[in-house]
């Protein structure tokens, strides 16, 4: 019984993440492209936001302390990962079964950007304070022609 209860809550949270991670794209989009190109190269100190590949691949090159958390399975490596990103699967995440460093920006991505985005939202509450999701996940970073791993 309390596994189910689990595993309904974690089906939830997933499927808010999916739906609420259109309407962040649209708004990190249209907020990416009114901004200066400096602003959207200084980093925030603090929050969540969901950020396109363009902005993530600026984010990985000036950020030397960033870490990459790819929440894919172990399985779905074989479309690829971005270079230097560490796995931790989804659920190990919101099952704390994992610990990441609070002192270090996260860039969280998945194959289309719903766990990450559901991930970020749940260490937020836990008081990560620097937190970025990969709008449209691996997928986006393919199309945008960004470089993978295999």
């Amino acid at each position: 019984m309390r596994n189910s209860i689990f595993a309904v809550l974690m089906l939830c949270i997933f499927t808010i993440g999916c739906s609420r991670n259109n309407q962040q794209q649209q708004t990190s989009q249209n907020t990416t492209t009114q901004l200066p190109p400096a602003a959207s190269q200084q980093p925030a100190t603090a929050g969540f936001q969901n950020i396109p590949p363009a902005e993530a691949q600026q984010l990985i090159d000036s950020r030397k302390d960033l870490m990459i958390v790819d929440v894919r399975s172990p399985q779905e490596l074989k479309e690829g990962a971005i270079a230097n990103s560490v796995l931790i699967p989804f659920w190990q995440i919101l099952r704390g079964q994992y610990t990441l460093p609070k002192d270090k920006p996260l860039l969280l991505v998945c194959a289309v950007g719903g766990r990450s985005y559901a991930v970020g939202q749940v260490l937020q509450r836990r008081g990560y304070h620097e937190l970025y999701s990969l709008s449209g996940g691996i997928e986006a970073w393919k199309k945008a022609g960004l470089p993978l791993k295999y």
